[in-house]
C-alpha cells in the first residue's frame, strides 16, 4: 500500500499555521528559560564562601590565633584573604560582615571599609605563591554583577590581567579622563566603561555615582581596578546585556596563571 503526501499548497492553513505558532511558542519559552536554568546553576550552593569564612576561617582565628583555612583573617577591619583554588595565582577578599555583593547597600556608606583598598595592600600573598616577580601594574581586582557571579557573599578577585586587557590599557590609558567614559577598544570582547580615580577613591562610591545618574542599579555592574602610575587607579565597569551574552563578569579580565609576568 502507498501513502501519497499531500502537497503543501494542498494543505490546511489552519493546520500549518497551528504548527508554526507551536514552534514559535516552543522557541520562545526556550529562550525564556535557558537564562532562568543557567542563574539557577550558577547560584547553586551560593553560600558555600560564607559557610568557608564564617563556620572555618573566623571561629580558627579566634579559638588558634591562625586561620588554617584563609590565609589571613583581619577582624579589626572586617576582611579575609582566602586561596581561590580556581588558578594557581588567584586570591580572594572577603569581608567577614554578612554582605551579599555588589548591590549592597553598605558598600556606600562612609563606614563601610575599602575592601578594594584591603585587597590591594595584601597582594603580597598572591605575589609569595609566585615563581617569578609579579609588577604592580600586571595586577587587578575585580568583582562581578549580581548575575555574573556564584557567590552571595561579596569577594573581590585579586589576579593579573590578561596579556590581551593589558595590552589595551596601555595603550589607552593616556585616553581615560576623570569622567566615565566608553573605552574605544572592547576588552574581552566586551564593552567597558573606564574612569581615572585617585589610589583612595571607594570604586563602590565612583561607580555608584555613575549608575544612579543613569537611573541604573549596581546589581547590573562588574567593577575592576587596576593602579597606575602618580598613585592613581583606573576603574573599569562592565554591564550586563544578555543581547550580547554578557552577565557583567569583571573576572574575565583576568588571568589567574598570571602569563603576562612569565
Amino acid at each position: 500500500m502507498t501513502h501519497n503526501k499531500i502537497p503543501l499548497s494542498q494543505r490546511s492553513p489552519r493546520s500549518w499555521l497551528k504548527k508554526t505558532l507551536l514552534t514559535l511558542a516552543v522557541i520562545i519559552v526556550t529562550m525564556l528559560l535557558l537564562p532562568a536554568l543557567y542563574l539557577a546553576w550558577l547560584h547553586y550552593n551560593s553560600q558555600q564562601l560564607w559557610q568557608i569564612v564564617s563556620q572555618r576561617c573566623i571561629p580558627e582565628q579566634q579559638q588558634a590565633g591562625s586561620p588554617a583555612s584563609c590565609l589571613l583573617v583581619n577582624m579589626a577591619q572586617h576582611y579575609t584573604v582566602f586561596n581561590d583554588a580556581n588558578g594557581p595565582l588567584h586570591t580572594l577578599l572577603i569581608p567577614t560582615d554578612k554582605i551579599s555583593g555588589i548591590e549592597s547597600p553598605e558598600l556606600l556608606s562612609g563606614e563601610t571599609e575599602n575592601y578594594f583598598q584591603h585587597g590591594w595592600d595584601t597582594r603580597y600573598f598572591l605575589q609569595q605563591k609566585a615563581r617569578f616577580p609579579i609588577p604592580d601594574n600586571y595586577l587587578a581586582l575585580a568583582i562581578n554583577s549580581r548575575y555574573g557571579r556564584t557567590q552571595n557573599q561579596l569577594h573581590l578577585h585579586l589576579a593579573c590581567l590578561k596579556p590581551e586587557v593589558y595590552q589595551v590599557i596601555l595603550q589607552q590609558k593616556e585616553h581615560i579622563g576623570y569622567q566615565w567614559q566608553a573605552l574605544k577598544i572592547p576588552l574581552s570582547d566586551r564593552r567597558y566603561l573606564a574612569i581615572k580615580v585617585t589610589a583612595m577613591t571607594n570604586p563602590f562610591i565612583a561607580l555608584a555615582q555613575y549608575v544612579q545618574a543613569q537611573g541604573d542599579s549596581m546589581k547590573n555592574y562588574g567593577l575592576a581596578r587596576l593602579m597606575v602610575n602618580n598613585g592613581e587607579a583606573i576603574l573599569l565597569a562592565t554591564r550586563i546585556q544578555l543581547t550580547e551574552f554578557t552577565l557583567g563578569s569583571a573576572e574575565e579580565l583576568l588571568d589567574f596563571d598570571c602569563k603576562l609576568a612569565q
